[in-house]
């Protein structure tokens, strides 16, 4: 083969590999806009579409470091500048005739999602299989059958009184398995509401509930859910706890609502017993009163453990709910040295906050329209201020367990984020 020959062999192989990639750019960027679009609606507006059917990862990170988590998350969160990128690039990589260095950026980039992507799918415990291997899953789930088997996940949540339901139950569905117990306060007697839960939840899922706090219009109070398949219901009781006397300016917060004064509330702890594999697990769910300031709450965290102690219930026993008791008031210190000195930790004790005091959704539809207009404001002005109205009043204490996994998901639909724990039995 002559010299020129060679040049014009050269020529024609990159001449082709430079058309076999333009060709190729047109199956990558239809998927690249199919995916952009599910990145928008399934985990920013978080609204079922067609597109659901492209899936949906759910990573386990509870084994990584923080630095990681963190670090993966930052990573993660650049994936969805990287497609914008290519919207953008590749069309105008079509419009030149010869390779250049936006084509050298689309590749890295491709290059860059690619990595992305198959390092989630390995850390989604449902896909490993496929990466790993059939007979190494197998050999997992024999080896790890026993520890996977004793390990339950909690889910505590405030879903104020089921006015934003649907937001909440579709920020459940993407954020969060459906966890083997889930607690709710101001869950909703509402058959159009409630009903929606269970459908959720689904026939595997039974619930327990205290519908006490009774207003003049509406009921709401406390469920359990929890996974029949898994757990096996030994006994259910709904203790009563003590209401204080209201000062006035407690009585004109309850007017301000739009159905009128109605107290005292009636506030309860229900508490359920469990089975599961043969080892019993009691579960306490509860929504401490704000009214009657921290006297009161630790009053009714007394009576909450002295209900255990009389019932004889020492051992693995989960204590969780709105327990309206900031962590960081130097004032609550007894109320937490209490929980202490009866063998209870804080199991989310990594969580920063559970709550946010000036959130849009602090004034639902039963609100009076001035006090909804005040409130509106008043979030306005503390967000200027740059005041940080984020607080942890949500927890999960345990007792005789151990801890697994523990965070906090910020989804739409209350004023309170729900918490999530991970323990073995």
């Amino acid at each position: 083969m002559t010299k020129k020959s060679m040049i014009k062999f050269k020529y024609l192989s990159k001449e082709k590999i430079f058309k076999l990639w333009r060709l190729m750019l047109i199956p990558i960027y239809i998927l690249v806009v199919f995916h952009f679009l599910k990145d928008i609606t399934q985990d920013i507006l978080q609204i079922p579409t067609i597109l659901d059917f492209l899936g949906d990862v759910n990573e386990d990170l509870s084994r990584l470091p923080e630095t990681l988590v963190w670090f993966y998350h930052w990573a993660m969160v650049n994936t969805f500048f990287i497609e914008l990128f290519l919207l953008v690039a590749i069309p105008k990589c079509w419009k030149t005739k010869q390779s250049s260095k936006l084509d050298l950026a689309i590749l890295i980039s491709l290059f860059y999602l690619l990595a992305m992507f198959s390092l989630a799918t390995l850390l989604d415990p449902k896909y490993q299989w496929i990466l790993l291997g059939g007979n190494l899953q197998q050999n997992t789930q024999e080896s790890k059958a026993e520890k996977v088997g004793k390990k339950i996940s909690i889910l505590s949540y405030n879903v104020l009184g089921g006015a934003y339901t649907k937001k909440i139950l579709d920020g459940l569905s993407h954020k969060i398995a459906k966890p083997d117990v889930a607690c709710f306060q101001e869950f909703p007697e509402n058959i159009n509401l409630s009903s929606q839960f269970e459908k959720y939840f689904g026939p595997d899922y039974s619930s327990e509930k205290s519908l006490s706090l009774i207003f003049p219009e509406r009921k709401f109070g406390l469920a359990t859910f929890y996974n029949r398949e898994k757990f096996e219901l030994l006994n259910s009781k709904i203790l009563h706890l003590s209401s204080p006397n209201w000062t006035i300016w407690e009585n004109i917060f309850t007017f301000s609502l739009k159905d009128g004064f109605s107290g005292p509330y009636d506030r309860t702890a229900l508490i359920t017993v469990f089975k599961h594999d043969g080892i019993p697990l009691t579960v306490v769910n509860t929504h401490l009163g704000w009214e009657g300031g921290l006297n009161n709450q630790s009053r009714q965290l007394n009576q909450i453990l002295s209900a255990l102690e009389r019932s004889n219930i020492n051992n693995n026993v989960v204590l969780c709910g709105d327990f309206n008791v900031n962590i960081r008031s130097k004032t609550s210190r007894p109320f937490f040295e209490k929980l202490e000195q009866t063998d209870f930790h804080d199991f989310t004790d990594n969580i920063a906050y559970s709550a946010n005091l000036s959130s849009s959704f602090s004034s639902p539809e039963d609100k009076m329209k001035i006090v909804k207009s005040s409130l509106k404001i008043m979030v306005k002005v503390l967000k200027y201020l740059g005041v940080n109205t984020k607080q942890k009043i949500d927890y999960i204490f345990a007792k005789d367990l151990r801890w697994s996994f523990s965070e906090v998901y910020e989804i739409e639909g209350s004023d309170h984020y729900p918490i999530f724990v991970e323990l073995v039995l």
